[in-house]
């Protein structure tokens, strides 16, 4: 029987004479090349399937230095519009400039308030990624009742293996921006959109691995604090990462007599709820 001494001596005579058993060979290659091989396919599979910020980004910007940020002194409704939908690595081109046009996609679903419930219950609006690229400042000189000013995109993306389903009304999306206060608590700096009419309600199917884009208004102001972005589809309300950027204080009240105001000293519960989606005005704390 060969003992741990006797192989030991056993190797170091096959080192010295440069004899090595086949099945040692055949181990190495086993253990190479298919670790070369999986880490290639890896490498080139992936990147289809992992969302990035886009590389080519068209909109017209000559206009630029005609638009300025956005400046409030009271909780406003938040400016957000949408623009439509793409597959990862797709190039993005925005009109930012003329007669704004309501979105009108080959893909738009719509149908009244029932009709789209019942789709909401047959595909799924969770598993969305919210990711703002504050970095970007896009120029907007829409006509019609938009306003223009500085924008920043914000990406609704699907990374999974499912559709998720995607809603709004007109151009207007469910979301509003967020800020902390002195204290450290996240506060609405917006509330959403005051809706005239019942109608004007979409849909679109987000199939896995693309994106829906919207662009939202970027303030300045003497405060530098953190921003989010609290956005809901459906029954699901999402919460971006936070990011440095800039507001005034004073964004962090409502205005007295506004109808954000009068509709929160009524009901503070179904207010919170629908106007700010969940998010807590400053104004809560001072009752």
């Amino acid at each position: 029987m060969n003992t741990p001494a006797t192989l030991t001596h056993n190797m170091k005579r096959m080192l010295r004479n440069k004899q090595f058993p086949v099945y040692l060979l055949l181990l190495s290659a086993v253990v190479v090349f298919p670790g070369c091989e999986k880490k290639n396919s890896r490498y080139t599979n992936d990147r289809e399937f992992v969302f990035a910020l886009p590389g080519v980004f068209q909109y017209d910007n000559t206009f630029k230095d005609s638009v300025t940020y956005f400046k409030s002194d009271c909780i406003n409704d938040a400016t957000t519009f949408f623009i439509d939908k793409y597959k990862f690595q797709d190039t993005v081109k925005i009109d930012n400039e003329g007669e704004r046009s309501p979105y009108n996609g080959p893909e738009l679903i719509s149908g009244d308030s029932a009709s789209l419930r019942r789709l909401r219950d047959s595909l799924s609006s969770d598993g969305f990624q919210i990711i703002p690229d504050y970095n970007m400042s896009i120029p907007v000189n829409w006509s019609l009742n938009s306003k223009s000013g500085l924008y920043y995109p914000i990406y609704v993306v699907n990374e999974t293996n499912s559709n998720k389903l995607f809603t709004a009304r007109d151009r207007y999306v469910s979301a509003i921006q967020e800020a902390k206060d002195r204290k450290g608590k996240w506060r609405p700096i917006e509330s959403k959109k005051f809706d005239f009419i019942g109608n004007g309600r979409w849909a679109l199917i987000i199939h896995p691995y693309e994106y829906a884009l919207f662009i939202t208004a970027k303030y300045e102001g003497p405060y530098k604090t953190l921003i989010r972005i609290r956005m809901r589809i459906g029954d699901v309300t999402y919460l971006s990462k936070a990011f440095e950027g800039s507001i005034d204080e004073k964004q962090f009240y409502l205005k007295k007599d506004s109808y954000q105001y009068n509709e929160f000293k009524k009901d503070v519960s179904a207010s919170i709820t629908r106007r700010f989606l969940g998010a807590v005005p400053l104004e809560n704390d001072q009752q």
